[in-house]
């Protein structure tokens, strides 16, 4: 990973069967000048390789971010720009190359805003964060679509309380390489703080600001069997 300040790595993502890592950088690569586009790095016999910009198709004059990639090597993206709509992008892998890359449809690029989708390993659903939508608990909230044989996708479907909060604040998920549990990122906050009654200490600060459920971003997981029963509501939704 780049070793200057003045450049970011972020949005880390492994493939499925362990031999390519993807991340997001704003670094200069040698064809192309300071943006945001996926790098890769090949695994080798210890460690990794140097990393490498994808490139054009998946790269654009555009930004590129959070890479989430099938077992075929089909790419899933966000890709963002002054003269691109905010949405979420696929790149099939063919002939050894990507191909061109392709907006997904409105079931998933749906709301006023949607960035960060997490496609399934199968490419059997996928989770996007969708700000606007009528039915959130707050700002952004995490819904899944669901994918047939015919490449039709489902309605955006809630995925409910036990991962929405009115927050707002839900922008990325993964899921474990087994599949059994979602990880996600909320900012959730814990009812029953109370301060009124009590003294205020640079030590309970500390400890509210260094504990969960304390209404800043942190980490949680759930069995992914949510899935089959949100599936379940989407069986007669396909297009």
């Amino acid at each position: 990973f780049s070793k200057n300040p003045e450049y970011k790595d972020m949005e880390p993502f492994i493939t499925y069967h362990g031999e390519k890592f993807y991340f997001v950088s704003n670094r200069p690569s040698k064809n192309r000048e300071e943006n945001w586009d996926i790098w890769v790095m090949d695994r080798q016999k210890e460690g990794w390789g140097e990393p490498y910009n994808l490139g054009a198709p998946v790269n654009s004059d555009a930004r590129e971010f959070f890479p989430s990639l099938t077992k075929d090597g089909t790419l899933y993206f966000t890709r963002e720009g002054q003269n691109v709509e905010n949405g979420i992008f696929r790149c099939r892998f063919s002939n050894g190359q990507y191909q061109k890359a392709e907006r997904l449809p409105e079931q998933v690029n749906a709301g006023k805003a949607r960035y960060n989708a997490l496609i399934d390993p199968d490419e059997n659903f996928i989770i996007v964060p969708i700000y606007g939508m009528e039915d959130t608990r707050g700002g952004t909230d995490y819904y899944i679509c669901f994918r047939n044989h015919k490449d039709q996708w489902s309605q955006p479907i809630n995925m409910g309380d036990e991962i929405n909060s009115y927050s707002g604040a839900e922008w990325s998920a993964s899921l474990s390489q087994d599949g059994q549990f979602i990880f996600f990122m909320t900012a959730r906050e814990e009812k029953g703080y109370d301060f009124k009654n009590q003294s205020l200490t640079y030590q309970k600060f500390q400890k509210l600001h260094r504990s969960p459920n304390n209404g800043n971003p942190n980490i949680y997981w759930i069995n992914s069997s949510i899935i089959d029963s949100l599936e379940k509501i989407a069986e007669f939704e396909y297009l």
